[in-house]
């Protein structure tokens, strides 16, 4: 019989091709991957097997019947094996317990090996005559049989569990089966045609490329592991006997450790697509490099991850410190300075400890306590998940509200003592959830907004609905003598890269002049770069838009912001004037300012004036301007535009 060996070439060179490009993945390890390799290595020495003794049989002249049928019983074995692997492969990708169906598949194939050494007696599969010719016996098709059987039960398992699967993948396991029934049956039928390794060649092609979680082990980006296999690996380690209590020898206690990037987003939002890789792979390869032991994962632009084995490794306070000392020093990108805040929880666990879900939920809800944490480094503890709830809660609805600008936006009136009336107002952003949240302060949800990274989006909704606003009523704002509105710009967009540009683009839309936006620089965040801040306003301001420095004294705003940038009002925070009217020395502080500001040639804005006394008590100190509830608290549109005719007296 002349066999064609062609298939077995092509199968030879789909091979090459694969292990070449897994090559380029170098530092995936994980159980899939492995197994991989595994059918992969099985397919070649089955190649060889075939070549080798098929067509150059002069190169085991030299054995005798029974070396050569040891041989070929390891190759039949081999041939099987790969089935094997391939249906390991498939109940290891529906679900990392899959010890408990392992024997189902382990069943037919040591079925395989009982006909392999029965063959060694009665030739049943296999044999070689005299002149070392092979033939195939009359069993050989129990073979096949046992084949059918491996991949029937993979093919049901499948069906069975598909909800574990995407739709993509399920497909491509059914395509994966069926390329090997097809190739196997041609075998069977056509013994000479030698396709069965080629049919294994291109499954190995259909899990490569058709199964997702070779591509979601290991980030493109930081090369290192992924979100996905990052709770992957959680979820093996915690399994359903865990939970139950009934725990194997070989579980081991572990550590979760979650590395969250406080203030990453901000800089994210700022540098662009053009350093953001650079800055995740400086990160990444700090953990890879410094935690050899441990698995990193990246999970997403605020964390990165760590698994480590306690019998190897144990992250203490000390590697804490070292993470924290490590980013102390900014990374220098482009003409960013960036400095980093990591915060890090870290969980010691047993299997037995916390189910899956509770694990996830602190490692989620982690992110949100790290942003808000006093402490670098935090542990299961220190968690209070109702606190940190409604933090995520807030970010939630956020998202939402940015999404269909479901802000409001209200107007408090600004007094001038110079003019008797009001001139201006403070644009002021609300936020509601009418089904279990209810009012939302912005001193609450503008931190986690700016941490969040979705600062940006909410100024640029604001600006939008000012602009909105002051075009629909210019006519009315120039009648009741209103000059200006104060719209709040966060040092996070001034440190946006084209934010002058943006603004004016804003204003240009729905036909305002600048002189009509006054904007109030709110200091929340720590400016990181003042050189690009600065020539922010600069250029905003060359288009004749007014700039006010807010909370100054709150402890964010300080003098040396006076010093660096060209603000032309300060307002002055209202704790430091209530304070002020209860303690001697602070009214002796709060009048020192008030003078070096006028010394400055700086304008003022008193925020807080609840009654008379404190009002006429700041006229007597010079102050021009003065905004609190004695005059009015902050309201609708059109309640603005009303309150304003009846204050200023016009018709």
């Amino acid at each position: 019989m002349k066999y064609n060996l062609y298939y077995n070439v092509a199968a030879l060179l789909i091979l090459i091709t694969l292990s070449i490009m897994m090559g380029a993945k170098n530092n995936i390890k994980n159980k899939l991957y492995r197994l991989l390799l595994v059918m992969l290595s099985l397919t070649v020495l089955s190649i060889a097997a075939d070549t080798v003794c098929l067509y150059f049989p002069d190169m085991y002249s030299g054995l005798t019947q029974t070396m050569l049928t040891v041989y070929m019983s390891a190759y039949f074995l081999a041939h099987i094996g790969i089935v094997l692997v391939c249906c390991i492969y498939v109940l290891l990708l529906i679900n990392r317990k899959y010890t408990r169906c392992i024997f189902m598949v382990a069943i037919p194939f040591l079925g395989a090996v009982g006909l392999v050494v029965k063959n060694l007696s009665d030739r049943s599969l296999f044999y070689f005559d005299n002149d070392m010719i092979y033939h195939q016996g009359n069993a050989a098709a129990s073979l096949y049989v046992i084949v059918a059987v491996l991949w029937t039960f993979s093919f049901i398992y499948t069906g069975w569990n598909k909800k574990s699967l995407s739709r993509r993948e399920e497909m491509t396991i059914y395509i994966m089966i069926a390329v090997q029934a097809v190739c196997g049956a041609i075998q069977l039928l056509f013994p000479w045609i030698l396709i069965e390794n080629f049919g294994y060649a291109l499954s190995l092609i259909a899990v490569c490329t058709g199964i997702r979680n070779l591509e979601e082990v290991v980030d493109y980006t930081t090369q290192v592991y992924a979100r996905h296999a990052f709770f992957q690996n959680i979820r093996a380690k915690v399994s359903e006997e865990a939970c139950t209590g009934k725990i194997g020898r070989k579980t081991k206690d572990f550590q979760l450790v979650a590395i969250y990037f406080t203030n990453i987003q901000m800089y994210l939002e700022m540098i662009g697509m053009k350093y953001e890789d650079n800055l995740l792979k400086k990160c990444a390869n700090f953990f890879k490099q410094t935690y050899p032991k441990a698995r990193v994962y990246y999970l997403g632009e605020d964390a990165f991850g760590m698994i480590i084995n306690k019998s190897e490794y144990i992250f203490t306070e000390s590697d804490g410190k070292k993470v924290t000392e490590q980013f102390k020093d900014p990374f220098v990108i482009g003409n960013y300075r960036i400095k980093l805040e990591p915060v890090m929880l870290v969980l010691d666990l047993r299997p037995d400890e916390l189910s899956f879900e509770d694990i996830n939920e602190y490692i989620n809800y982690g992110y949100i306590k790290a942003q808000n944490s006093a402490k670098d480094i935090y542990y299961k503890e220190d968690i209070d998940l109702k606190e940190v709830r409604r933090i995520y809660n807030t970010m939630q609805l956020l998202k939402s509200a940015v999404e269909h600008e479901g802000f409001d936006i209200v107007y408090q009136p600004i007094y001038s003592a110079h003019h008797d009336k009001i001139v201006s107002a403070e644009a002021l952003i609300r936020l509601k959830d009418n089904a279990t949240m209810g009012y939302i302060s912005p001193e609450e949800f503008i931190p986690i907004a700016e941490k969040g990274g979705l600062i940006l989006k909410i100024g640029e909704i604001v600006l939008r609905n000012v602009c909105r606003f002051i075009s629909r009523n210019k006519n009315r704002l120039k009648e009741y003598g209103v000059q200006y509105i104060e719209v709040n710009l966060s040092t996070i967009q001034c440190m946006e890269y084209g934010i002058d540009k943006k603004a004016i683009d804003i204003m240009k839309e729905f036909d305002v002049e600048p002189h009509w936006i006054n904007f109030e620089i709110t200091e929340t965040a720590e400016i990181n770069s003042i050189a690009i801040v600065r020539k922010s306003i600069n250029e905003l301001q060359k288009s004749d838009i007014s700039f006010s420095l807010d909370d100054y004294g709150s402890g964010n705003a300080n003098i040396n912001y006076l010093l660096e940038l060209p603000f032309e009002i300060v307002k002055i925070d209202k704790f430091i004037l209530w304070n002020a009217f209860h303690n001697k020395t602070q009214m002796e502080a709060l009048e020192s300012t008030v003078a070096m500001l006028h010394e400055l040639g700086i304008k003022i804005v008193v925020e807080g004036i609840e009654n008379q006394e404190y009002l006429e008590k700041m006229k007597a100190l010079g102050c021009e301007y003065f905004q609190g509830y004695y005059f009015a608290k902050p309201m609708e549109e059109e309640k603005y535009m009303e309150y304003c005719r009846e204050q200023n007296v016009v018709g």
